[in-house]
């Protein structure tokens, strides 16, 4: 959402220091935008066998993750898994050509923004009960960590006019899902299947931005410098049902059809604001305030309705091949910053047993953005992404370590001291390494 306090608060320095001002509004407009990633769905993928095939793996899901793909698929499981689990180290990072570009002597500066987490990204048990098969699970598809600390300095107007900008930045977001699913064998090439979970997320950022206008000229005195601290954090809790069926007309073909749906019984945001000035001319500021933001009443919603259809060939007892097309409902939400577009993702991948014990997975996936209406800090950034995963299995376990490395390019939209909304190019690259291991009865 747009940050209307920052821009009131920063238009009076902007009316006074017009050169300068201009770099202030961008800078301040730089707050969370920059690193929130609410506009792609497909942030980690989950799963050992999942993970190497790029997440096409709706038409199998024949291990425990399957309670997030296709619950339908637990029923054709032949074996009961103790437990399966998966940790990912996660790095990510943008870059936002020439959004810091209105300094007459020095030009265009590039903005980069880095994250990297280590995440325990799932947990979960699946039990035989003959025709019927139960999992619980313990999921994080979701998660960053920030920490990004900036020290600049500009040439507003000549080599004695000169702005310093030093930007500290920490934010932390989690989304967990927890509980059951069951998968259910109607005839022996026939399943169905659901899961219900208990969803949470949780986002806190603090940033603190100092700007020192050192050596000013003309009536704008010397060395005046702004100060300013947000913190923001927010939490929401729901749940989510996903419904699947899967059906295998022949021992090599494999069909499935998965609806997802969550929804939202709380949302809400705690915003604290502290700004002060050493200019004594500049009109009173508020020195804190504190906000309470209700999200659910202006259309926040954790996860969309997505619709996936998948299909996996069994080419020979050795090699496989899957792929899954998810089609994302568009959604148009009171606050138009949570509408979302309608959207169409794609993932295919191939497993091959290079012996009986070795299995290694490649995969592509598309994870385009959601962004339905452009905002200030909006992006718009369709990702391309592959995977690689090698395995070592047993008779009752097995491990695996993949890479999942993605990147793309678009824009993001950032206003102008005027309030006239910009697009500037960006890049964006993500990388994760996924360890996994299940034990087998």
């Amino acid at each position: 959402m747009e940050n209307t306090y920052v821009k009131d608060s920063s238009r009076i320095f902007q009316e006074k220091y017009r050169i300068a001002g201009i770099l202030v509004g961008i800078i301040f407009s730089l707050f969370s935008f920059c690193n929130a990633e609410q506009y792609h769905y497909n942030d980690i993928i989950i799963g050992e066998r999942a993970s190497g095939l790029g997440g096409a793996f709706s038409a199998i899901s024949d291990d425990p993750s399957g309670a997030f793909y296709n619950p339908a698929g637990l029923a054709f499981s032949d074996k009961s898994y103790i437990s399966i689990s998966a940790n990912t180290y996660k790095y990510s990072s943008s870059q936002y050509k020439n959004i810091l570009r209105l300094t007459p002597k020095q030009g265009s500066r590039d903005w980069d923004s880095n994250s990297s987490a280590f995440i325990p990204t799932y947990f979960g048990i699946l039990q035989d009960f003959n025709q019927f098969k139960f999992a619980f699970s313990v999921i994080t598809p979701k998660a960053d960590v920030f920490n990004q600390d900036t020290l600049t300095s500009f040439d507003t107007n000549n080599s004695a006019n000169m702005t310093e900008f030093l930007r500290n930045y920490d934010e932390r977001s989690l989304f967990y899902m927890i509980g059951p699913s069951v998968g259910m064998l109607i005839n022996d090439s026939f399943a169905l299947g659901a899961s219900v979970f208990v969803t949470s997320t949780g986002r806190e950022w603090i940033d603190n931005q100092w700007i020192n206008y050192k050596n000013q000229i003309g009536n704008w005195g010397s060395n005046v410098w702004q100060w300013q601290n947000v913190y923001w954090e927010e939490s929401s809790y729901g749940m989510m049902g996903i419904f699947g069926a899967q059906y295998m007309p022949s021992k090599q073909l494999s069909v499935s059809l998965v609806l997802k749906e969550g929804i939202d019984f709380y949302a809400k945001a705690k915003r604290q604001d502290m700004i002060a000035t050493s200019d004594v001319d500049t009109p009173a500021l508020p020195k804190y305030t504190e906000t309470t933001i209700d999200l659910l009443s202006q259309g926040y919603r954790s996860f969309p309705l997505s619709l996936t259809s998948g299909m996996a060939f069994f080419v020979s007892p050795s090699l496989l091949w899957t792929a899954d097309i998810s089609w994302y409902f568009p959604y148009n939400a009171p606050g138009k910053y949570f509408s979302n577009k309608e959207m169409i993702n794609a993932a295919t991948g191939l497993e091959y047993y290079l012996t009986l014990n070795t299995p290694i997975r490649f995969g592509v996936y598309a994870n385009n953005s959601s962004l339905a209406y452009t905002s200030n800090g909006a992006k718009d950034i369709d990702l391309l992404g592959t995977t690689f995963s090698v395995g070592w299995e047993t008779e009752f376990s097995s491990l695996s370590l993949g890479i999942d490395y993605s990147f793309g390019k678009g824009k993001i939209y950032m206003s102008d001291e005027y309030g006239v909304l910009l697009p500037f190019s960006a890049d964006m690259k993500n990388l994760s390494v996924t360890f996994s291991g299940s034990y087998m009865m």
